[in-house]
């Protein structure tokens, strides 16, 4: 395994960027990893195809829970692309070129074959993964702890009403024209 930040693929209009996360098999290149985007949501990555024409992994979101359960066997590392929500990509990279190509799809719409065989686990070793586990189970904590303290944050918010005068600038004179009140309301934590 590896952590880095290695672009896996740039922006594109469709997804991306994403970074090289953890690589759980490789050979000449990663086969089964994780990327993570610029929002640090995480998505499962498998080569499908590797040959002389060209370089195809399918793309998938996925949780730090769903790697959890592949690199403990609770699941085959199919299910975690057969239980992702949202739009699976396709990403190919065509010998000769630098640019990656992405396609969208449902998840039904992709032919078998392109997913990880049916009912093959990681069958890790004991302790094979367990640094990638331990960090794995440290970003849900986090995730948690930031969520706690969001719905903490709001809960201790009353809302007062205030009026703030701004002035209104005329965009075809360079002077300030009448004064525009208007009201809002705004969270204000109180004993924070």
């Amino acid at each position: 395994m590896s952590l880095n930040t290695n672009i896996f693929l740039n922006e594109d209009e469709n997804l991306g960027p994403l970074y090289l996360d953890m690589v759980f098999v490789e050979a000449t290149r990663p086969l089964f990893f994780t990327c993570v985007d610029c929002n640090d949501r995480m998505y499962a990555c498998s080569c499908h195809c590797a040959d002389g024409e060209k370089c195809q992994w399918v793309v998938a979101p996925t949780t730090c829970e769903k790697i959890i359960d592949v690199l403990t066997d609770r699941i085959p590392i199919r299910d975690v692309f057969n239980s992702s929500e949202g739009t699976t990509f396709l990403v190919t990279l065509y010998t000769g070129s630098s640019k990656k190509v992405v396609e969208q799809f449902n998840l039904r719409q992709l032919p078998e074959d392109i997913l990880p065989t049916p009912g093959y686990y990681m069958e890790a070793e004991d302790g094979e993964f367990d640094e990638e586990i331990a960090e794995l189970r440290n970003r849900q904590e986090n995730a948690v702890i930031v969520m706690h303290n969001v719905k903490s944050f709001f809960a201790s918010c009353q809302f007062f009403s205030i009026q703030v005068k701004l002035p209104v600038i005329s965009l075809t004179e360079t002077k300030f024209m009448e004064e525009d009140s208007r009201d809002y309301c705004l969270p204000v934590a109180v004993g924070v």
